[in-house]
């Protein structure tokens, strides 16, 4: 067997760069499969490239997404949703709960695509003139677009936003922890202002919701039997509430943002896109929208690395990674990698309207049926909203914008690096149209 080569990411300097740049240095260096040697108690095997895809799909059972590291962001997110227990108050009543869902999932999908159509028009209205930070509307639109089909019309956006943030630093604020503190973690006040907010979404949606009410939540409360208090309702509801909200959730609208940003440079695809709207109703038929949107999610995945670990030991490319061993696979990565795609770091709004990649290795939100079904949904709800916004307003970035804040910051999320002020105007045809209203 051959060893595998070992990269040194130790340093403050790698520490400082981000995991992604890490990535890709120690890929460039090495190749496809390499040792990431990130901290002094724990490595991390990075599988790049066809045959580490192969690997990943040919042996998924032995590659569960379950860590013992509770600093992973899987493991907080578990910690601070709850419900992970099997008691009997579960087996009695969280599974008739998970049933309720499961019998609305075919009319819950026209509730999210009201909610996702009433977000754009929303942030349609609230476009106008310039915007300090373009990230402040996106984030926005990103929670409008399937709040209200979870926990109702009433769910306050702008505070569950503010919480969405507040989660990415609980996340930083883990990991940096020591081991005796984690033991302890829940009754830190970091945990418990979370918390808080969680239940805050949960327990207001609770007080309104009518058993008419289109939402998951009015559902879930319809199937709770009598007899159940506050709390136990609160700790049936969060996780499962807030599990569908997140897998559902296009973080902060990085999608959107990135999307118009990219549009700026491109005004005749805009001008395009605005007549695909017009001519051609659903956007789901709009190949055009949706290359763009692929396009976006090519350049920005929402999971840019996927950890795992392995029950056994796996074999690749004469390397055996042992059992036990935490690997990393990097769509960002892949969808930059100039073997599979033709000048993989530019913007190509047209790139899969020609079918131009391997689609094989187009993973933005991971492999299996559940991320297949987050990526078609996540693209459907960004091609309907860059359609009906080039529609209704012209854009660009402000003179004032510094060019460095545009520089994505290659950490768990893509972003900005700082802010992004804005400037719309209603298009010539929205103009008309408004003027005559």
């Amino acid at each position: 067997m051959t060893a595998c080569p070992v990269f040194d990411a130790t340093s403050e300097f790698y520490q400082n760069i981000g995991l992604l740049k890490v990535t890709e240095q120690a890929s460039r260096r090495h190749g496809d499969i390499v040792t990431l040697h990130t901290r002094e108690d724990r490595d991390t095997y990075l599988l790049n490239g066809t045959q580490a895809v192969q690997s990943w799909k040919a042996n998924i059972a032995q590659l569960p997404a379950d860590f013992q590291d509770v600093r992973s962001n899987a493991n907080t997110t578990r910690m601070l949703l709850g419900g992970d227990d099997q008691s009997a108050s579960w087996a009695q009543i969280g599974l008739p709960l998970r049933r309720a869902l499961s019998r609305t999932r075919a009319i819950s999908e026209s509730w999210f695509e009201a909610a996702a159509t009433a977000a754009t028009n929303t942030f349609i209205a609230e476009a106008q003139g310039t915007i300090t930070d373009l990230r402040s509307l996106t984030g926005l639109w990103a929670i409008r677009s399937v709040a209200p089909a979870i926990f109702g019309a009433g769910v306050d956006t702008i505070a569950l936003n503010d919480a969405m943030t507040e989660m990415l630093g609980f996340h930083r604020f883990v990991f940096n922890q020591t081991a005796e503190t984690l033991q302890s973690i829940e009754s830190t006040r970091e945990f418990k202002e979370l918390r808080a907010c969680f239940d805050n979404t949960v327990i207001a949606g609770m007080a309104v919701a009518q058993p008419n009410d289109e939402s998951l939540m009015a559902v879930l409360v319809a199937a709770l039997p009598e007899g159940i208090g506050h709390d136990e309702r609160l700790d049936l509801l969060r996780p499962l509430l807030f599990r569908i909200f997140l897998e559902r959730l296009n973080i902060d609208g990085l999608g959107l943002f990135w999307g118009l940003v990219h549009l700026t440079k491109d005004t005749p695809l805009a001008r395009v896109l605005a007549e695909e709207r017009d001519m051609v109703a659903d956007a789901g038929k709009r190949p055009l929208a949706l290359s763009v949107a692929k396009e976006i999610a090519r350049l920005y995945p929402e999971r840019p690395f996927v950890y795992r670990t392995t029950s056994q030991d796996l074999c690749i490319d004469k390397m055996t990674i042992p059992a036990g061993a935490t690997v990393l696979f990097s769509p960002w990565l892949l969808h930059r990698d100039p073997r599979y795609w033709q000048t993989p770091a530019r913007f190509d709004g047209r790139r899969f309207v020609r079918e131009d990649g391997p689609s094989e290795l187009y993973m933005p939100f991971g492999l299996g049926p559940m991320a297949r079904k987050q990526t078609e949904a996540t693209l459907c709800q960004l091609a309907s909203a860059l359609g009906e916004i080039t529609s209704r307003r012209e854009f660009e970035i402000a003179p004032t914008c510094p060019p460095g804040n545009l520089r994505p910051f290659l950490r768990a999320k893509i972003g900005p690096r700082g802010p992004v002020p804005f400037v719309f105007r209603p298009s010539a045809d929205s103009a008309l149209t408004e003027d005559a209203g």
